[in-house]
């Protein structure tokens, strides 16, 4: 699951907070899928494993490019919204679980 940063969308008298979209490559580069949000919460996408590519918006970092590697059986999730949003205490988590940017700070975890 990828929480990508968040655009504001007018809601009735209100805002609502949507992820914005992302793209999934193949570690070579070949596109695999585009993921199109409608809702405020990122939907599940089922890969088979391998090494992949994910390419999304972030809250501090713009758009990057994630590796990540899909293991049968285990949910990947990163989170590139806001800080605050994901508060997650990562002290007990295998560093062998963390999923990383190219710059070394974990943005998710295999679960």
């Amino acid at each position: 699951m990828v929480y990508s940063d968040t655009e504001q969308q007018p809601d009735g008298d209100g805002f609502r907070y949507i992820h914005t979209s992302y793209k999934i490559q193949t570690a070579d580069g070949k596109f695999t899928k585009w993921i199109n949000f409608q809702g405020e919460m990122p939907d599940k996408v089922t890969l088979p494993g391998g090494h992949y590519i994910i390419l999304a918006q972030s809250e501090q970092y713009g758009w990057i490019k994630i590796p990540v590697v899909i293991k049968t059986g285990r949910t990947a999730s990163l989170h590139l919204e806001r800080k605050k949003d994901w508060d997650q205490d990562l002290s007990s988590v295998r560093k062998s679980d963390l999923i990383h940017l190219p710059n070394g700070n974990a943005v998710g975890v295999y679960e």
